[in-house]
């Protein structure tokens, strides 16, 4: 007995497909066969397929049937029995055709607009990118130039042609010469000529008038001349009191010297972490962290320097001239110091009027009393005889330690306060007497 049943459905192309349930065929017809018994027994149980029922998938599933040929989904649970046409996200499911809408939203094709547009919006946001960065690096150029405008503040650079730029009495090409000056070396603008050919300028002791064209200006400018020509200077930071100089750039190297805080380095390479340095006539390597750096131009020679400035120093100091009926001793020598107060601090110097480090300021001070005494703070502290810090009296050596050695020396001038030669950013001082720091007092007279 031959029983066919048909099942229809509209997947994809609406035509009607069926499965035919039969006995006794071979070949491709047994294959039918074998789903058809399978179908039998499934009806034998009672159970119709119909609307209400649960999916086809289910229904085959509980047939027994694992590898069924037919695959539909929930949604067309009601078309099965009805006839319906299935939806296109059945369509979707069982790998139909798919619409192109549909295949927009699911990602799997983009049009040509959608990609144009895309594309659009990521020129747009490249360009705004490239915007943002050109203005931040315009920002960053102006503050840099504010920092050296302020840092070279009237400072200008003579860079000529010639070997030698003049500055001259007057702002005139037959003014009088008065110094003279090499490419490279800086001058402080202090002012202009009336036809603004001429700038008025101060150079270490010179003043007067430099033509203008041999001179450059300009915050950006000057630090690209300092690269060229400045020399670098390195410092012991403020909160530093020594300073290891080693051979080698390590801290386990050797220790040439040790620096006080008033010594000046002349830097002859920078490094991250070293600078490579030579002073008090020896080289070696320091601590970067541990200094202070800062460059500096050389500035005009004075024409005729050695006979004028010689008559100028000893005119100075014969102006300075003491009477030792009028005051004691300890009083005349301070009232003499004092006399040089403001004038530069130079290390290594003795002189009272161009420069002198402390150990030179008071040496040269006692010198003109008749008294001779060493270079050297360290060897001053073993000269006259010692005295208590409690029992000062004016014209007495103080003496300071830095960590486990003497390193500076003052002048007590009375009241607690002392005269010295501080430092190269001081120069020669009137202070307050550091108790803290006062490790001996020698009295000279």
């Amino acid at each position: 007995m031959n029983r066919t049943h048909w099942v229809k459905t509209a997947a994809g192309l609406g035509a009607a497909c069926f499965i035919t349930i039969g006995m006794g065929f071979s070949g491709t017809d047994a294959s039918a066969m074998t789903n058809a018994g399978v179908l039998d027994n499934y009806y034998d149980a009672g159970v119709s397929v119909g609307a209400g029922t649960s999916s086809d998938s289910t229904v085959l599933d509980m047939a027994g049937v694992d590898n069924a040929q037919v695959n539909v989904t929930a949604a067309t649970q009601a078309a099965i029995s009805t006839g319906a046409a299935v939806s296109t996200q059945a369509a979707v499911s069982t790998g139909a055709a798919v619409g192109t809408q549909a295949a927009i939203s699911t990602g799997t094709a983009v049009s040509t607009s959608q990609a144009v547009t895309m594309q659009s919006g990521t020129e747009k946001y490249s360009k705004e990118d490239a915007l943002a960065k050109k203005a931040a690096n315009k920002e960053k150029a102006e503050k840099k130039k504010k920092a050296l405008d302020k840092k070279w503040k009237n400072t200008a650079v003579a860079v000529s042609k010639d070997d030698v730029i003049n500055i001259r009495k007057s702002p005139s090409g037959n003014g009088k010469k008065i110094a003279k000056m090499e490419n490279g070396d800086a001058v402080n603008i202090i002012g202009n000529s009336k036809d603004g050919n001429w700038v008025k300028v101060k150079s270490g002791k010179a003043k007067g008038y430099v033509w203008k064209k041999s001179l450059i200006k300009g915050g950006v400018k000057v630090e690209k001349l300092a690269d060229k020509y400045a020399t670098t200077y390195a410092e012991l930071k403020d909160s530093v009191d020594v300073l290891n100089l080693r051979k080698k750039k390590s801290l386990s190297a050797s220790i040439v010297t040790q620096l006080k805080d008033d010594d000046v380095c002349t830097v002859i390479k920078e490094g991250e972490k070293w600078l490579k340095v030579r002073v008090n006539g020896r080289k070696g390597y320091v601590a970067r962290k541990y200094t202070d750096t800062y460059r500096k131009f050389d500035t005009a020679t004075i024409l005729d320097t050695k006979k004028k400035q010689a008559a100028s120093e000893d005119a100075a100091e014969e102006t300075l001239s003491f009477s030792k009926s009028d005051e004691k001793l300890g009083n005349q020598i301070v009232n003499y110091a004092l006399k040089f107060v403001g004038n530069p601090y130079v290390w290594g110097g003795t002189s009272l009027t161009k420069g002198a480090d402390c150990s030179g300021f008071v040496m040269s001070v006692y010198q003109k009393f008749g008294y001779s005494l060493p270079h050297s703070s360290a060897s001053q502290a073993n000269c006259g005889k010692k005295v208590d810090i409690k029992d000062l009296q004016p014209g007495d050596l103080v003496f300071y330690r830095h960590g486990s050695r003497i390193g500076h020396v003052v002048m007590y001038i009375g009241d607690g306060k002392a005269v010295e030669a501080m430092g190269k950013k001081w120069g020669i001082v009137k202070s307050n007497l550091n108790y803290s720091r006062a490790y001996c007092a020698r009295r000279i007279i």
